[in-house]
């Protein structure tokens, strides 16, 4: 077994010089780009699951390190019934970009959408759960309060709501971008014969590159749309 310490940058160098081999890599942020370079160099990459991996992680304080990942990757990569993770192509890559800002913006919206209830109730103001009766009573709200909450607090709150209204926008538009992939594509169209599913759980199943048996079965399930158009 070779063991070299590679920077990030020689490794692509590295691996021209080797005739075509089996590369094994933990799944990382990296690891879809660096199996495409791979196999444009005629290599086998293949990418493991990091849940498949831990089992055979020592334990102690001083194991961790990437000398000892590298060895226990290759050790669970030996196992003959070991199931490797899709390769991503650059199409599911963006798609995976899209889902993930769109997650983080729903996860920024209710954030907001919560801190702003929670300061309106240190004020008395109880408004109904969710984002569309705030939205839709804030008008009142300002007019009805406006004596109740000190200016400065009004300002401050204006401001919060002016972020939840942008987070959800933002929201609507990724999902508009959904909508339009889950229209144009035909793997999404073959998956519209499943009911219940909704477009974001239709164009999320494109970045898994997974077949289409396993895909079905993991499509029972569905993801609710979010968040609810007004």
């Amino acid at each position: 077994m070779l063991e070299k310490t590679l920077r990030r940058a020689e490794s692509l160098t590295f691996f021209s010089n080797l005739p075509p081999c089996i590369v094994t890599m933990g799944a990382g942020s990296d690891a879809h780009h660096l199996a495409r370079a791979l196999h444009d160099l005629s290599h086998d990459a293949r990418i493991i699951d990091t849940s498949f991996v831990a089992p055979y992680r020592q334990v102690g304080r001083h194991v961790k390190n990437y000398r000892n990942d590298t060895r226990v990757v290759c050790e669970a990569a030996s196992h003959p019934s070991k199931r490797f993770v899709p390769i991503k192509d650059l199409q599911q890559q963006a798609i995976l970009v899209m889902h993930r800002c769109r997650h983080a913006a729903v996860t920024r919206h209710t954030r907001l959408a919560n801190q702003l209830s929670r300061l309106l109730t240190e004020f008395g103001i109880i408004v109904p759960r969710g984002f569309a009766p705030l939205k839709r009573r804030w008008p009142e709200l300002r007019l009805r309060y406006a004596d109740r909450v000190p200016l400065l607090a009004w300002e401050i709150l204006d401001r919060l709501f002016n972020q939840v209204q942008k987070q959800h926008q933002l929201i609507l538009h990724y999902e508009r971008q959904i909508t339009a992939l889950s229209r144009d594509n035909p793997a999404v169209r073959r998956l519209q014969s499943i009911k219940g599913v909704a477009p974001c759980v239709k164009v999320d199943s494109l970045r898994n590159a997974y077949p289409a048996d396993t895909l079905a079965a993991s499509l029972v399930s569905p993801k609710p749309r979010w968040p609810a158009r007004p």
